[in-house]
């Protein structure tokens, strides 16, 4: 359960992702991100306190990684569950230098033992969607060029009953210059109906709630990432953590309301920190300075990689 939304960031051709995330009223809170390097690619992605994985994760590449269930057509209370945990999923790709690898280690991934997810994986210039049925079922999957705001999103509802919805909202609210797109993110993600709590992008009902936001932006060399938790209906302090892209120069570390877990501070915390089971530099970090707006030679990778993308 899940909302998840991309921008191209006007100006300075990078990108911004927004994931909010909803569990269970019982889960226990997530750790805050931390960084980590088990391959030697630095990544920084919060941490889930039962599973030991993770949602959401930006490497020193450039890419960001994303998860959401994947619960088409089924009626609320019986998705099914498997003996792994999906949350997996993601630091097992983490390492991966370039969205061709990282989609390389997706279809690799053992499905076998891990209930249905949607994984998103994005340059900033591609976004690529891989829908696994789960339990050793072939991944389906789609491409999409990150020229204008895209958002997936899921519930235990059942896909089809939140996304339409949650997706109007957005177009409403993304129809406006690109200058104006990341606030437009932010009430995206901050947005709750009152009269259809459950099916809203900040959502809540009896049995789940919307437990985080995590917001990551790619420019400039670095990759940024903040994270609220949610505390019964309004939100913590923002934590940050942050990676350097591969080939830029080291950028100051900056102390945040919340505390820094970063490059220095964050390799310690990471250190620290199992992943419960997880997972390899260069071309990504060029990335973050390129044009998001759909050139004929991103149009063509897209289409290499994911045949049938739509533009």
């Amino acid at each position: 359960m899940c909302t998840y939304s991309i921008i191209p960031l006007a100006g300075n051709g990078g990108f911004r992702v927004a994931v909010n995330r909803d569990e269970s009223h019982f889960r226990a809170p997530a750790f805050a991100p931390a960084s980590f390097a088990p391959e030697g690619v630095e990544f920084v992605m919060p941490v889930d306190a039962e599973a030991g994985g993770t949602w959401v994760a930006v490497n020193a590449a450039g890419l960001v990684l994303a998860l959401l269930n994947y619960a088409p057509g089924l009626k609320p209370g019986t998705a099914p569950r498997g003996r792994h945990s999906r949350g997996l999923v993601i630091p097992a790709l983490a390492g991966a230098t370039s969205l061709e690898q990282a989609l390389a280690r997706a279809r690799a991934y053992d499905t076998g033992q891990t209930a249905p997810f949607r994984l998103l994986l994005t340059d900033g210039q591609t976004l690529a969607e891989l829908a696994s049925p789960g339990f050793g079922k072939p991944l389906i999957s789609r491409g999409f060029g990150v020229a204008r705001p895209l958002t997936f999103a899921s519930s235990g509802l059942g896909d089809e009953l939140v996304e339409p919805a949650r997706r109007a909202l957005a177009e409403e609210l993304f129809n406006s210059p690109p200058e104006g797109w990341p606030s437009a993110q932010d009430a995206l993600h901050t947005h709750r109906w009152h009269d259809r709590p459950e099916v809203s992008v900040y959502m809540s009902r009896q049995e789940a709630r919307t437990v985080s936001i995590t917001t990551i932006e790619v420019a400039s060399g670095v990759a940024k990432m903040s994270y609220q938790a949610d505390l019964g209906g309004r939100l913590a302090p923002l934590q940050y953590a942050s990676v350097l892209l591969t080939g830029h120069a080291v950028p100051p570390i900056r102390v945040a309301a919340g505390g820094w877990v970063g490059t220095s501070a964050g390799a310690s915390a990471g250190s620290k920190r199992g992943l419960g089971g997880g997972g390899g530099g260069g071309g990504g970090g060029g990335r973050a300075g390129a044009s998001v707006r759909g050139t004929t030679r991103d149009r063509t990778t897209r289409d290499r990689l994911l045949p049938g993308s739509e533009p």
